[in-house]
């Protein structure tokens, strides 16, 4: 009989796991056709860089030189993108089918990383199925909390980050040095996919040496450097010099205190995902002094990646999103606790109420983060979508009434998220202003004259600004170019049309 209730227990937990796990799944599939420009922190400078690729050009191009445009990031969620964007036959020249795209993809890789957390669980630290998959479902939720960033690289790098702690800490299981040699792979990968995933290989390493294995890590180094390499030439060729100025330039960023205390630690401590932080940091330090080495491991990689991720988010333009991986791998060490007192406690009554606990967790949890996406996104789709055909068509008017050239480039000068800019991929410069702002303002990271010049010159041929503001009067709040040394004199308004003002060169 006591088993029987047991069973149920379980039973109701799965089964509600199953049902928030297809409400997640039909809402976020509703999200994809969505018109929002930025459903994600923002997809401009995913977009931008995925439209280039479609459209056969080169995804790093040195931020000095025409287009000046910097791509932030590694490049494998970008190739990921453009590889199923031609396998559908994705038009580079239909912005929205681009959306729809790297939502998807974000989507498939958030599914990935959501079976990889089971499986952990599952298949390395032996927790039950239920308890597994509904821990697995909390860090889903937890981390698509966070602006979804899913659908950007941060998707990927985690992707890549959890195969690395899923086939490293089965090789510390099975003491089978193949599974090792992936976790490795899976490492390398997650700095390709983002700069900030180095940190993943470099705990498996830190491990190591911390376990004294130092013929395995020896091994394990020159396999990282082999795959280093591929990759290297996989995705970016000869092109070195473009792509390091962009993922090393394109980052350097200044230090604020105080944007960091608002935009980070207000944030993460003023909400749920601080004192899961902690908890799991305890929980984590325990293990430590753990038999298992499994344990050990995820202890000393939770300690690795939050640490990492407190230092790299101190740069301006960071927020909460940066300890994706610490919130993800947090719920996975807390998800094994759980089990270890399942297992440890005979009371009945006890298993069913923590049990019952998860369980009623799991429903608030997802029903307060489906409410959000809903009401935050579904609710304004609508309207965007207006916005998105309005601005649509202040970009095809350039292109099929004034014959738009290549040669002819077009600044837009405000930083929200502008399907223009998008839609005129191929000339547009500066398509995220709060970028090139971020990187020659501050610290001048690069050298902006050819830009500067550009306006003098008449190569930058239109401008495009919101109607009734004149070029080089936007707010601050939009984060323009130093716009002290451009030259506007020399453009006229031309056309006003969607509420945007078009202003052509003349001599």
């Amino acid at each position: 009989m006591n088993s029987l209730k047991s069973d149920f227990s379980e039973k109701l937990l799965l089964g509600l796991s199953i049902l928030t796990f297809l409400t997640f799944l039909v809402l976020f599939v509703r999200m994809l056709g969505s018109y929002t420009a930025g459903l994600s922190i923002t997809e401009t400078n995913m977009i931008y860089g995925v439209t280039r690729l479609l459209a056969d050009l080169p995804l790093y191009i040195h931020p000095t030189q025409f287009p000046f445009y910097i791509t932030q990031y590694s490049p494998f969620f970008y190739y990921e993108c453009a590889f199923f964007g031609k396998i559908f036959g994705v038009s580079p020249d239909h912005t929205h089918d681009v959306h729809v795209l790297i939502r998807s993809v974000g989507l498939l890789n958030l599914m990935l990383v959501t079976l990889l957390g089971f499986l952990t669980l599952h298949k390395v630290f032996e927790v039950r199925k239920s308890l597994a998959f509904a821990c697995s479902l909390l860090a889903l939720f937890t981390v698509s909390s966070i602006a979804l960033a899913y659908n950007r690289v941060d998707g990927a790098e985690l992707l890549f980050t959890t195969a690395t702690l899923f086939f490293g800490s089965y090789f510390f299981k099975t003491k089978y040095l193949p599974w090792l040699v992936l976790a490795t792979v899976c490492g390398v990968l997650s700095f390709f996919s983002k700069q900030s995933g180095m940190i993943a290989v470099a705990v498996v390493f830190g491990f190591l040496g911390y376990q004294k294995l130092w013929k395995i890590l020896l091994i394990q180094c020159s396999v990282a450097v082999l795959a280093f390499f591929i990759c290297l030439f996989i995705f970016v060729g000869l092109n070195w010099d473009s792509f390091f100025a962009n993922i090393i330039g394109g980052v350097v960023n200044p230090i604020i205190l105080r944007e960091y205390y608002h935009s980070v630690i207000k944030y993460l401590f003023s909400s749920f995902h601080g004192s899961l932080l902690v908890v799991g940091l305890i929980v984590a330090y325990g293990n430590l002094f753990s038999s298992s080495i499994q344990k050990k491991f995820f202890a000393f990689a939770l300690f690795g990646l939050v640490g990492f991720d407190s230092v790299t988010s101190l740069k301006v333009g960071s927020s909460i999103h940066y300890f994706f991986d610490g919130f993800y791998l947090s719920w996975l060490i807390l998800g094994i606790k759980t089990e270890q007192i399942l297992l440890r406690n005979t009371f009945l009554l006890v298993k069913k109420q923590l049990l019952g606990m998860v369980s009623l967790f799991l429903v608030i949890t997802g029903f307060v983060v489906l409410m959000e996406l809903y009401l935050h996104y579904c609710g304004a789709d609508k309207v965007c979508s207006g916005a998105y055909f309005r601005e649509i068509e202040v970009a095809d008017y350039l292109i099929y009434q004034e014959k738009l050239q290549p040669d002819a480039y077009v600044y837009v000068t405000y930083f929200v998220d502008s399907f223009v800019k998008q839609r005129l991929y191929q000339n547009t410069v500066c398509v995220e202003n709060i970028v090139i702002f971020s990187s020659v303002v501050p610290l001048r990271v690069f050298d902006m004259t050819a830009l500067y010049q550009a306006t003098e010159t008449g190569k930058i041929k239109y401008i495009i600004t919101r109607q009734g503001i004149l070029p080089g009067k936007e707010p601050f709040s939009d984060l323009p170019i130093d716009y002290g040394k451009m030259n506007f004199s020399k453009y006229h308004l031309y056309k006003t049309l969607n509420g945007h003002d078009i202003y052509r060169w003349e001599k």
